[in-house]
This record gives structure tokens, C-alpha cells and sequence, in this order.
């Protein structure tokens, strides 16, 4: 069973760095989708919740609200914000990159 802080990469490419409680996502995490999506927030009960903030391929940062591991709304960013979840973004890959599937 996975609690605390940890790293799990599916074989299909996606990848989540971040806090599990009972086996299920749950505290602050980076979860990567295999097109290189991101989302970059907390999770309550594997569910995606909370103001964060969603990374698209492109590198287009977006700011949005989820609840209940839906997006209810997008919200403005300012330029600091998207730099701070960039580097958070990126040194969560940085942490993941050598664990083994």
C-alpha cells in the first residue's frame, strides 16, 4: 500500500510524483499524461481538487479550479505564477526520472 511521498509511471507513459494517503493520490502531486499533459494541484482521495494549475504540451500554462476530479472554471495567471508551477513541474520530473516501471 502506498502513503507518503512517492513516484508511480504507468507502462502506457503516464507518471504522477506526489503524496499518496491509502493507496490513493492524495496531498500536493504532478500527474503527467503520456501527450505530456500535466496537472500540477492537490488531490483529495485520488481525485483531482483545489485552485492548480494544468500544463498543456505546448507549454501553455492554465490556472483552473477542480472539484471532485472535475475542472469547474479557469482563472487568470499571472507570468510569476506560471514560472513557479513550471519549476515545480519540472523538478518533480527531475525526482521521477529514475524510477523503474
Amino acid at each position: 500500500m502506498m502513503h507518503g511521498e512517492g513516484t508511480y509511471k504507468w507502462l502506457d507513459g503516464r507518471m504522477y510524483h506526489g503524496e499518496y494517503k491509502n493507496d490513493k493520490k492524495n496531498g500536493f502531486g504532478v500527474y503527467v499524461w503520456a501527450d505530456g499533459r500535466a496537472y500540477i494541484g492537490n488531490w483529495t482521495e485520488g481525485k483531482q481538487d483545489d485552485i492548480r494549475v494544468y500544463i498543456l504540451p505546448n507549454g501553455t500554462v492554465r490556472k483552473g479550479q477542480w472539484q471532485d476530479n472535475t475542472r469547474k472554471a479557469w482563472l487568470e495567471i499571472t507570468e510569476e505564477e506560471k514560472e513557479q508551477f513550471k519549476a515545480k513541474f519540472a523538478q518533480a520530473l527531475k525526482r521521477a526520472k529514475d524510477v523503474e516501471v
